[in-house]
């Protein structure tokens, strides 16, 4: 009844439009609407020219960030593997790697994170940071090498800092099921969207970037132009023109 009798119904993800619109053909098509989450463009233009002048010089470690929380099934697990198999192969120094959990990290599937970094021995290579203001953890966001997204069976929905991963303009390694997260990093040239299981694949995502960081070569960028259209300047403008038609 709420969908037939509306005016519009808005989604985040035009994945969610399509379910809709499967799921009410009789209902005309152009009635479903995605608008998506986005990022403060504000925000970031005050930050843009720090950031800058802070990530001319390359770091001696090359450093892999998450930010957010550690709930439900997100598992950093599998990049604790695959960090732990390639020391082990000796094609990442122990000493030239780190992974920064920003925020909520300390338990993960009811395990303690801290266990986690124990049993897959990598005690020095692990940096619990903890909880930061929002400016520092753009800024931190910025400063990676690679960003790590937990996107596990998200096939519908988008976790919002994933438009704040793409416009800190690093490259984007995203555990994911193919859907709208998968979709989005695709369709920006990000980064990577990895089946959670896919050990193999999680290894040569991590070694690709790290041999480039460690030859100097410029890192995997997302594309600017399409990355821009997911200010909220410009999300909030969608809303604001359907709500003129609707009116």
């Amino acid at each position: 009844m709420t969908v037939e009798r509306s005016g519009s119904v808005v989604c985040v993800t035009e994945e969610h439009c399509e379910m809709l619109r499967s799921a009410y053909p009789g209902v005309p098509a152009d009635k479903f609407v995605a608008i998506p989450n986005g990022y403060d463009g504000a925000e970031w233009k005050e930050l843009d020219k720090q950031i800058a002048s802070e990530t001319q010089s390359q770091s001696d470690k090359f450093v892999i960030t998450y930010a957010g929380k550690l709930y439900i099934n997100r598992s950093p697990m599998p990049v604790f593997r695959a960090l732990r198999t390639l020391i082990d192969r000796g094609e990442i120094a122990p000493d030239r790697v780190r992974i920064d959990l920003i925020g909520w990290c300390e338990n993960s599937e009811g395990k303690s994170v801290s266990d986690l970094i124990t049993e897959t021995g990598l005690e020095g290579c692990v940096n619990l940071v903890g909880l930061l203001k929002h400016g520092e953890t753009l800024q931190r966001l910025a400063q990676s090498d690679l960003l790590l997204l937990l996107a596990e069976s998200l096939t519908l929905q988008i976790p919002g800092k994933t438009f704040e991963y793409l416009k800190s303009g690093r490259p984007t390694l995203a555990l994911t099921s193919d859907g709208a997260v998968a979709n989005l990093i695709r369709k920006t040239c990000g980064g990577w969207a990895i089946d959670p299981t896919d050990d193999e694949g999680v290894i040569r995502v991590i070694r690709q970037c790290y041999r480039d960081w460690s030859d100097g070569k410029a890192p995997l960028s997302p594309d600017p132009k399409i990355v821009a259209s997911y200010d909220r300047r410009f999300t909030t403008a969608k809303l604001g023109e359907l709500l003129d038609n609707l009116t």
